[in-house]
């Protein structure tokens, strides 16, 4: 005696194989063809999140395609998934992750531009950066004037992350 097996439960299954071979894109995923990305979480609750958005827009017009820019908002309840993905905890936070989509550095609160700016750099092939920019080595800890008494905590990466 066979059984018949429902249409539906084939069509599930079918379904379930063919979702699994497809490559995770979209948010959060990492996917940024093959280019720098600056993941920005970033809320209107947050004075330091206000003054920053026209940081990031700068950043965006100087590195236009060359790197790709995320801005997430950290206020949102739909975005709770990601900012727990992320571990973010702080409004506002930026991820730099490199061409792979791996994450490579994080700062957490009033971002000074120049230290984004240098994480950016050091993530950008040589041959695509900025005219008179200097180079960087990944990781690398860049010193800022301490005139600015509020600013960002950088979390550099051990070197085997």
């Amino acid at each position: 005696m066979t059984r018949k097996v429902p249409k539906t439960v084939v069509f599930f299954l079918a379904a379930t194989v063919l979702i699994s071979l497809l490559p995770v894109t979209g948010c959060g995923s990492g996917n940024s063809g093959g280019k720098p990305k600056l993941m920005s979480f970033m809320g209107d609750s947050s004075q330091s999140a206000k003054e920053m958005k026209p940081v990031i827009t700068e950043l965006e017009k100087e590195y236009e395609g060359k790197v790709v820019f995320e801005e997430i908002d950290y206020d949102d309840p739909a975005n709770k998934s990601i900012l727990e993905e992320y571990h973010v905890t702080m409004n506002p936070t930026f991820i730099v992750l490199n061409s792979k989509g791996e994450i490579k550095e994080t700062f957490m609160g009033k971002a000074h531009k120049e230290m984004l700016t240098g994480a950016i750099e050091s993530y950008i092939p040589q041959d695509q950066k900025a005219p008179g920019t200097v180079p960087s080595t990944p990781g690398q800890v860049q010193t800022i004037p301490q005139s600015d008494t509020q600013g960002s905590i950088p979390i550099v990466p051990t070197p085997n992350q």
